[in-house]
């Protein structure tokens, strides 16, 4: 993790499910938003790593249980967390599971407008046929066709 004045950048070093031989995911970057604090997520991470740091010891890793003994967190956990925060945003958790938050955020940024180019380029899918083929899981049509009627 490296910290700049508005962004926080993430290098992802180790192999995940989606690396291809002889490539790797391109780091994430997460941009400070002044506008609104309680929208920053620099704000949110700076208080996170504040509020942590008497359980960090010697681990690296990023996200912490909330509960003792306040180790790294296990993937089953990111994924709850994950689900969670999809059910919360509106996203049908039936349809996406924990493990499918790629499918689940794609398919909700195309259902809402955002390029196809747009989602293939951060994610890190190398053509749109991937993503059609494997991640993108329309919603309901007549859903779509009610947000965008109504502006949402």
């Amino acid at each position: 993790m490296e910290l700049t004045t508005d962004k926080y950048i993430f290098h992802i070093t180790d192999e995940v499910k989606q690396t291809r031989i002889a490539t790797h995911i391109p780091p994430l970057s997460f941009v400070a938003y002044p506008k609104d604090k309680k929208l920053c997520i620099i704000s949110h991470q700076q208080e996170y790593l504040k509020r942590t740091t008497p359980f960090r010891k010697d681990s690296k890793q990023l996200l912490l249980r909330h509960i003792k003994p306040h180790g790294p967190v296990r993937k089953d956990i990111i994924s709850r967390w994950c689900k969670s925060v999809l059910s919360s945003a509106g996203i049908n958790t039936s349809k996406f599971k924990g493990h499918r938050t790629r499918a689940a955020s794609s398919t909700h940024l195309a259902d809402n407008g955002i390029s196809i180019k747009d989602i293939i380029l951060p994610e890190g899918w190398s053509n749109e046929r991937t993503l059609q083929q494997f991640h993108h899981k329309p919603s309901d049509p007549s859903l779509i066709l009610a947000k965008r009627f109504h502006g949402h």
